[in-house]
């Protein structure tokens, strides 16, 4: 008994050890398990810090955008400031980021940059004034430029009151303007701007360009973004990126004073006569495909189409008046929004009225506007500002005879054009070739029956025709200072220069037409004006059309050709005091006219049916329109247009039957806008408004697309979690 009580003695105190032994690992574990605790608390507290401080470095460089967006908005010189004053500041931009301007070089300016030698960035809207890439960023002369011209023609709201006083505009310049670097994988860097919070963020220039004297480009780019978040053991990171490049968006803001050829219709009176009494309609047949604008208001029945914005100024009829000066100006207060036919055909629906909704009309987003109880009228337009500015058309063509007499220095070269002092009876326009040489060829004939032959090159060198139309005999030209034209440069008295594409003809022209098809070469750059009535009478194509055949809805258009270049050849025919009329001798009630007539020593001009002009048109005293348009027997198919009307009436074109909707006479119109007229581009010399313009734009350095609005700068690429 006493050995089985030691035993069951050994087995308690056995059993005793196991128990403290388990209680003793129960409290081990307990302890690690409220350290490790403790410790992922920490650890989760750290990397949730982490996060928060990598998602405000994101949140900080969407404000960096907003408020250069807020900059841009607030962007207005006064309209009294200078070519040359903008010139300069564009010239200190480049001058600070150590590219100097080709301003003063005769050489031919590029068209695209690269970032490397393998990543071209094409579309840039114009020739390159200077490359910015891989350069400093130029922060002291983009601040300089919103200091002086920040708000001046409203100073609604000023720097100052933005919290930008003194040097903190230059600081906030220089902390979001950075040189940026591409990287292997594709990416856009630039240098972080911490060590223990680093966000890699910027917005990196990358050129100024000039399509125009008075248009300057200020081109950008937004690299990708690194933002990086750390506290004591926690790191996060947030990637905003995107290594396709050709998918990059490119920013261009615009400071320029407009041209009017940036319009796809302008109406000063909308109205087809000056005493604002015949009521014009837009229809369900009226198709534009760029930007519209009326100093008046506009009258919608059914559903016409608009796929550009149209603005109105909204000056009521019978009030546009002509000071001494013969400025056209508004005489009362202007009325906002437009006449809706079923709503009533005299009183004008007020912009609350007016309800907007998406639609979506061949893949582009539009808007279908109506009013309320009216379920027949819905204008499609791209937008629509119905309180815009009214906008003066130029008084004369001053400055077309400028340019055609006077012999100019621009970028180092000598440029002149060709000043007509009295009517020409007609001028065409062709394309020829010597050898490998192609030429422009410009044709003219005096009041006075005497014909001139002239040619100029791609280096706009001009040559004469000193022989016979079957015996040519082409000679290098200089102009004639005291005659305005050209001669052959071996006769006394000429300037040697080159030629700028202006003609000018004091007194009007009878008969404009192409004697080749196509008939202006792909580098010509021309603008015919006069003071006086000019008269289509043939086609007139590019031999580089921005479009193809189709309408405002369905044509396929680029301002960029295959390799990225602008599309060059333009042509502009302005008349200062009088029409631009399309020949139509189709007068007689029994047969239909069709034949062509180009000479009016030959009888009543007449053009073809269907007519094809790739041009922009303007009467800024006239109207461009139809002879005798509703009169014969049978349309004369349409009027194929590609570019745009600017005129002071709405010029008539076509009568129709009233029942069946069939065209009975005149030319319909089939009008297709030029985009290249939306980016600054425009022919030479052609009228610009006084007021300098601000707008921001931007494409894809891929090079395939157009310009479009933007609305807002934007980060680059998805806003990810990434690998710190």
């Amino acid at each position: 008994m006493k050995g089985k009580r030691r035993e069951e003695g050994a087995t308690l105190v056995v059993l005793v050890l196991m128990v403290m032994v388990i209680l003793a690992g129960v409290i081990v574990v307990s302890a690690n398990l409220a350290v490790n605790s403790r410790r992922n608390t920490t650890d989760q507290r750290a990397l949730l810090q982490a996060q928060y401080r990598a998602e405000s470095g994101v949140s900080q460089a969407q404000a960096q955008l907003d408020f250069f967006n807020l900059l841009t908005d607030n962007l207005k010189p006064a309209n009294s400031i200078y070519r040359n004053n903008m010139q300069d500041m564009f010239v200190n931009i480049c001058n600070e980021a150590g590219a100097p301007s080709n301003i003063n070089t005769a050489s031919n300016l590029p068209s695209f940059v690269t970032l490397d030698s393998t990543h071209p960035i094409k579309n840039l809207n114009g020739l390159v004034f200077c490359d910015l890439t891989n350069k400093p960023a130029p922060a002291v002369a983009l601040s300089a430029l919103f200091k002086n011209y920040f708000n001046t023609t409203n100073p609604t709201i000023t720097l100052s009151a933005m919290g930008l006083n003194g040097t903190k505009l230059d600081s906030y310049m220089a902390s979001v303007f950075k040189q940026g670097t591409l990287n292997s994988d594709g990416t856009l860097s630039t240098p972080s701007n911490s060590t223990s919070n680093p966000l890699s963020f910027g917005i990196i220039p990358i050129a100024v360009t000039r399509p125009g004297l008075d248009v300057f480009n200020f081109v950008f780019m937004v690299s990708d973004l690194k933002s990086t978040g750390n506290q004591s053991n926690g790191m996060r990171s947030i990637r905003s990126d995107a290594t396709d490049f050709s998918k990059r968006q490119v920013y261009t803001l615009t400071i320029a004073k407009p041209s009017f050829a940036k319009y796809a219709l302008f109406t000063n009176h909308h109205y087809s006569n000056l005493s604002d009494s015949s009521t014009l309609w837009f229809t369900k047949d009226t198709q534009f495909s760029g930007p519209v604008h009326t100093n008046q208001n506009f009258n919608f029945s059914s559903t016409p189409y608009f796929g550009g914005k149209i603005t109105s100024a909204g000056c009521p009829a019978g009030q546009i008046k002509t000071d001494a000066a013969g400025a056209d100006y508004c005489a009362i207060s202007q009325v906002s929004g437009a006449r809706f036919y079923n709503n009533s055909q005299t009183n004008i629906q007020n912009v609350g009225s007016i309800n907007s909704t998406t639609k979506n009309v061949n893949g582009k987003s539009l808007k279908e506007l109506s009013t309320t109880g009216n379920t027949s009228d819905k204008p499609i337009v791209g937008d629509a500002k119905w309180n815009s500015d009214f906008v003066q058309l130029p008084e004369n063509g001053q400055s077309q005879i400028d340019d055609s007499k006077n012999i100019t220095n621009i970028n180092g070269i000598n440029q002149t054009g060709i000043y007509l002092g009295s009517a020409i009876k007609k001028i065409s326009y062709g394309i020829s070739n010597a050898g490998s040489v192609k030429y422009q060829t410009i044709n003219y004939t005096k009041s006075d029956s005497k014909e001139v032959y002239l040619r100029f090159d791609e280096n706009r060198t001009v040559q004469i025709n000193t022989g016979t139309v079957s015996a040519p005999i082409w000679t290098n030209a200089s102009k004639n200072l005291s005659t305005g034209e050209w001669q052959a440069a071996t006769l006394p008295g000429g300037s040697p220069a080159k030629f700028n594409g202006v003609i000018y003809s004091k007194g009007g022209i009878k008969s404009v037409y192409g004697n080749t098809d196509p008939a202006v070469a792909s580098f010509a750059q021309m603008t015919l004006a006069s003071d006086q009535d000019i008269v289509l009478t043939g086609n007139l194509k590019y031999e580089q059309s921005p479009c193809d055949s189709g309408t405002a809805k369905t044509a396929n258009c680029s301002s960029f050709d295959s390799n990225g270049n602008i599309i060059q050849n333009v042509l502009g025919i302005y008349s200062s005091n009088g029409d631009i009329e399309i020949a139509n001798n189709n007068t007689t009630t029994n047969s239909n006219n069709t034949t062509q007539n180009t000479d009016p020593d030959k009888g009543s001009l007449n053009a073809p049916n269907d007519l094809t002009v790739q041009a922009v048109l303007m009467a800024s005293k006239g109207a461009v329109q139809v002879q005798n348009y509703n009169s014969g027997k049978g349309g004369r198919g349409s009027f194929n247009l590609t570019g745009g009307v600017i005129e002071n009436v709405y010029g008539a074109f076509f009568t129709f039957n009233g029942t069946t909707g069939a065209q009975s006479t005149g030319f319909n119109r089939n009008f297709v806008y030029d985009p290249r007229m939306d980016i600054g581009f425009s022919p030479p010399s052609f009228p610009t408004q006084k007021n300098w313009d601000i707008s921001l734009k931007y494409n894809l350095t891929a090079g395939d697309k157009d310009s479009a609005d933007a609305s807002k700068i934007l980060l680059t690429g998805n806003i990810r979690q990434a690998a710190p």
